[in-house]
């Protein structure tokens, strides 16, 4: 018997979160991770809707309204010389966020997350450990090998720990991809040097009033950069811009800390530097998201540059898509061409992500300009919403999907129409009494909504509830009819009660796709 059925390799939000989800699944997990515990810095700032949504599905909602950054409604951003003298009451602002509160509820359960991924993790970390994950710090991965049984993972102090299947989520410079022999394709760097990502301390409140702004871009003789808020009024993040930077040898905390005086317009500033990250704009796919009995996930698996936030949002998801598909191979319940669904769905959808981003990123006026949704349709850029929660999820295991690409790249609700390969259409249900979205109803579950009548589901090979929403206007719903909801929420099947056997084998990979 292996040490563990999935050893999940990388200890950051995809990491942790896969672990969750694994764990829900009532997956034996484990986590190692080579640092000695989970980052301070910020990093990614915000959480994408279809993010929220599969960690609410995982039960942080209120743990995750503890720890929204205070933005109070601050968005878009801004552009000064300096921040001492600016005027924040007239500066022009741009924001790319084209829809409301309200639109927003009608299409999901979630809200737009202001976490900063050091908060995220350390959300994430307890309730891994809580689901029973067993989470392992100061463990660097050495070697791995597998052979169809299993796969052996040493680590730097000489220990073998043996899994059934591993999950790399250990980043873009990912060890599980390089000793699992998988390639990557991409140009690669988009910019010369680095971006420095400084997080550091300093009262600014004498010269920002609250809830400014979402970002503040930074141009004078001295620095370029962008100004964050993560704690008002003392804790930010200072992005150094300046042009060339190749080695952090020659920014040190000091010199990190004159750049940010400057930027600020302030020489006598007291500024606490904590961390500082260097990134590079960069844009990498993996050739294969699968090698036997190893997944990759997050950036091991896909890179994108910063534009939009894609890519801490693409890999969440990630780990919800793979970690019910893994739990039913481990029951013997599905077939191992399910595992295969994993990187034809979310390669698919990771290089399509990867295109929204380079769309808006080579068109920086048309992304931050909320107006401009016209120009943003002739360029063929996906309103966030959009992108966010609507591009469908094709593969073997979805039962006649009647499209493979966006019904509509500014309407979210065209795109969640019911089809199979889609989100689950988001309609509020009570439930004996508790208000629950059709989006949350699977679980660890396949969920069948049906439209009334009697459904026998008892000899069906997997574990399934049923849901009477005759009484709710559930969208692609056919009369007498039924719609089957996979784990992750994805629609695999709707039709009438005849075709629900052959339905179900299809969505766990028991029959061809192209059978009958």
């Amino acid at each position: 018997m292996p040490d563990t059925s999935v050893l999940v390799v990388g200890g950051s939000s995809v990491g942790l979160a896969t672990a969750l989800f694994l764990a829900r699944q009532g997956v034996r997990t484990t986590l190692v991770e080579r640092r000695s515990g989970v980052s301070i810095h910020p990093r990614a700032l915000g959480l994408g809707l279809r993010a929220v949504e599969v960690l609410e599905d995982a039960g942080l909602t209120a743990a995750l309204a503890k720890v929204q950054r205070p933005t109070g409604g601050a968005t878009g951003r801004i552009d000064v010389e300096r921040i001492v003298g600016a005027d924040f009451s007239t500066v022009a602002r741009r924001t790319p966020l084209t829809m409301t509160t309200d639109d927003f509820a009608a299409v999901t359960p979630a809200t737009m997350g202001q976490v900063s991924q050091d908060r995220l993790d350390s959300v994430l970390l307890p309730a891994a450990r809580e689901a029973g994950v067993t989470v392992r710090f100061d463990a660097d991965v050495t070697s791995l090998e597998q052979d169809p049984d299993g796969v052996r993972v040493t680590l730097q102090d000489g220990e073998v720990i043996e899994a059934a299947y591993v999950v790399g989520c250990d980043g873009a410079n990912s060890r599980v991809r390089e000793l699992a022999g998988i390639t990557r394709s991409g140009p690669g760097k988009l910019a010369d040097g680095y971006v420095i990502n400084t997080l550091f301390e300093a009262d600014l409140s004498k010269w920002i009033p609250p809830m400014a702004f979402g970002m503040c871009g930074i141009h004078n003789e001295q620095v370029g950069g962008i100004l964050i808020s993560i704690d008002y009024p003392k804790r930010w993040l200072f992005h150094i811009m300046n042009s060339g930077i190749e080695s952090m040898d020659d920014y040190p905390p000091e010199r990190c800390a004159e750049l940010i005086r400057a930027a600020i317009g302030a020489p006598e500033l007291p500024v606490d530097v904590l961390s500082a990250l260097p990134w590079r704009s960069s844009l990498w796919l993996a050739d294969r998201f699968r090698a036997g009995r190893v997944f990759l996930a997050g950036d091991a698996a896909h890179v994108h540059p910063p534009t939009g936030g894609f890519g801490l949002n693409t890999g969440i998801p990630d780990g919800h898509n793979l970690a019910w598909k893994l739990a039913l191979a481990l029951q013997g319940v599905a077939g191992d061409a399910l595992l295969d669904t994993y990187e034809t769905e979310r390669r698919s959808l990771a290089r399509s992500s990867q295109e929204q981003v380079m769309l808006r990123a080579r068109n920086m006026d048309v992304h931050w300009d909320g107006t401009k949704s016209a120009e943003r349709a002739a360029l063929g850029i996906a309103e966030f919403p959009v992108a966010q929660l609507a591009y469908p999820q094709i593969s073997p295991a979805i039962v006649d999907p009647p499209r493979t690409d966006l019904a509509d790249r500014a309407d979210v609700a065209a795109n969640l129409d019911g089809s199979p390969g889609t989100r689950v259409p988001h309609v509020w249900l009570d439930l004996d009494g508790e208000r629950v979205s059709t989006v949350n109803l699977a679980g660890p579950e396949f969920a069948l909504l049906t439209d009334g009548g009697h459904w026998p589901v008892w000899d069906l090979p997997l574990p399934l509830r049923t849901y009477d929403v005759s009484a709710s206007r559930v969208p692609g719903m056919s009369a007498g009819g039924a719609m089957l909801v996979r784990p992750d929420g994805i629609v695999a099947w709707r039709g009438q009660r005849d075709g629900l056997d052959r339905a179900v084998a299809q969505a766990i990979c028991r029959v061809p796709a192209a059978a009958g």
